[in-house]
């Protein structure tokens, strides 16, 4: 309990910090910087899902089999690092071209290209050396370590942010750079937690077997990966190809209201995922549930407050976007229902159990013949709706995931 106050209380400081940072941000950049601030915010999350996600599932599936064994722990997280690393040698060119176009559509000159593709290698040079190793501190128990540091480097984020607008040098290129950097200086502290509990000598060197084992995982969910960044940045596309940049800022800063639950998302991260991939099979069903409808019941709470006093939620992002207020509940709808798939997903996810993550591959495309018959695409609102495809396809293959799982336990029972 102890260790869970320590989490929630540096997890409260983190996300609030940084919600604070992206909403001064929303406030203080023309609408046309914010345009490009929306559109990178959205590249570094495809950075990360992509080149990380289907690997820390199997990180993680692998920790929740031999975790407390630290050798074993260790060369789990080896392979996984070298898995990434075949990954992004990949997908990295793919998202630099496709975050290229967006940027010219939202007005960026040649310059400004260049300089945030440089951004976003050095984004995923950073990430690489602390994101995958933070697992390791997360199954230790040890969570609160790594909010207390991501806390002190949100409160640097924010602090260099108010600098550069009373200096007069706040610009959108500097305000990424700043999170950039932030990237940057976690990798000394998040090691260092991680050697205290994972010495790293006498190793045993890892093996194809060791790499085969998250690759299998990684590339199972890589389909799933993929789709997931499609899907959010086909958002984008929509807007890019059907309004302007007052329409990306405005979806951007819409966005930032809804970091309002990251504290939720962190929460099940952290707490939820190691504690359910070692729950027995008899107690999936339970946890699942009570974990999803917590998440829910939380999201429901801002759906309630967007409803009742959306001029209260829009004062956070300032009078340039003081007029969407049904596109704001239409976004907070969208965050609860988003989030409480995506922890039903994540939560079987990282016991291995995304088998059906191709279907996605089938049911998403439907989704996208589908939605222009019922949402007019060439409004914003449109598009927030077309958002909810996302979250509907995950729910669909993390059922049949469920289904088969659950039919698999009955079966064996029942044979003994």
């Amino acid at each position: 309990m102890k260790g869970l106050l320590k989490f929630l209380s540096a997890s409260i400081v983190t996300q609030a910090t940084a919600a604070i940072t992206g909403l001064l941000l929303a406030h203080w950049l023309m609408v046309d910087d914010y345009a490009i601030y929306t559109v990178m915010t959205m590249m570094t999350g495809a950075v990360m899902v992509l080149t990380k996600g289907g690997v820390n599932l199997g990180l993680n599936a692998i920790l929740g089999r031999v975790w407390p064994d630290k050798q074993k722990a260790e060369i789990a997280l080896k392979a996984s690092l070298i898995v990434r690393r075949k990954i992004a040698m990949i997908l990295l060119p793919v998202i630099l071209v496709f975050s290229s176009w967006l940027l010219v559509e939202n007005g960026a000159d040649s310059l400004t290209i260049l300089i945030m593709a440089l951004f976003l290698v050095t984004y995923y040079i950073f990430d690489f050396q602390s994101k995958l190793h933070e697992q390791i501190i997360f199954f230790d128990n040890n969570a609160h370590k790594v909010q207390l540091i991501d806390g002190a480097l949100s409160l640097f984020r924010l602090l260099s942010i108010l600098v550069l607008k009373f200096t007069g040098f706040l610009n959108v290129s500097l305000s990424i750079l700043v999170g950039v950097l932030v990237a940057g200086l976690r990798i000394v502290p998040i090691r260092k937690v991680v050697a205290q509990i994972m010495p790293q000598h006498a190793a045993a060197p890892v093996t194809q077997g060791d790499i085969q084992e998250v690759k299998s995982i990684a590339h199972r969910q890589l389909s799933l990966d993929i789709f997931m960044v499609l899907q959010a940045q086909a958002v984008l596309f929509v807007i890019a190809y059907y309004g302007d940049y007052s329409d990306t800022a405005a979806f951007g800063a819409l966005t930032r209201i809804g970091q309002l639950f990251l504290p939720v998302t962190a929460f099940i991260t952290a707490y939820a995922v190691p504690r359910f991939c070692q729950v027995s099979h008899q107690r999936l069903i339970r946890d699942l549930m009570l974990w999803t409808g917590l998440v829910f019941l939380i999201g429901m709470m801002l759906v309630l407050l967007s409803a009742t006093y959306p001029d209260l939620l829009l004062l956070l992002v300032g009078d340039n976007y003081a007029s969407y207020k049904y596109e704001l509940l239409i976004s907070c709808i969208y965050v609860t229902f988003n989030a409480a798939c995506y922890c039903f997903w994540t939560l079987l996810a990282n016991r291995g159990l995304n088998k059906y993550s191709y279907v996605q591959l089938i049911t998403f495309p439907f989704w996208c013949l589908l939605a222009p018959l019922a949402f007019d695409l060439s409004t914003l609102s449109g598009a927030l709706a077309f958002q909810f495809g996302i979250p509907l396809t995950l729910l669909i293959t993390a059922l049949m995931d469920l289904k088969k799982e659950m039919f698999t336990g009955i079966t064996v029972k029942s044979r003994q």
